[in-house]
């Protein structure tokens, strides 16, 4: 079991093993924020309530194959655990580079398999990629999360 989520990016394989998913798509604007609509029920995960995990992360990739790295230039994130009985519209900032506002959980890693970053590209980069998640439960990547956790999107706008 996996939380139900909407990405860009390629998957290649199929089943729950021998698959390998390749989160993001060419991109190279700078955009200040995105604005979405959504509605989310979460149910109980470790005697709390379930978290979504809606994000966008622009990224500078160099080089390809086995040699490619990945650095962060911008991070837009919302998690959440408050119940939305009906469509909310969240506006949610870009922050450029390594920000003082960048909780720990948003900071790009090496060791992240499913997307490692080496660091955080300079400021005054272009990106080249853009990576878009929504996520019914934060520790879905895991296949962790609270069971029934209902997260529903109808729209999706960068602003500039």
């Amino acid at each position: 079991m996996a939380a139900g989520s909407l990405f860009v990016g390629d998957i290649q394989g199929s089943g729950m093993a021998n698959v390998k998913t390749d989160f993001g798509i060419p991109f190279t604007d700078k955009p200040k924020s995105f604005t979405t609509s959504i509605q989310y029920l979460p149910e109980m995960y470790n005697n709390d309530l379930d978290k979504c995990d809606i994000y966008v992360l622009l990224q500078v990739r160099e080089g390809s194959g086995d040699q490619e790295k990945r650095y962060r230039l911008a991070t837009a994130w919302f998690r959440s655990d408050e119940t939305m009985q009906t469509f909310e519209t969240i506006d949610i900032p870009f922050l450029y580079g390594n920000h003082s506002d960048l909780k720990s959980y948003m900071l790009p890693s090496e060791n992240n398999e499913m997307m490692p970053e080496h660091g955080f590209a300079p400021e005054d980069d272009t990106p080249t990629h853009i990576i878009v998640v929504y996520s019914s439960s934060f520790d879905g990547a895991n296949f962790k999360g609270g069971v029934g956790s209902e997260l529903r999107v109808k729209e999706f706008e960068l602003k500039y």
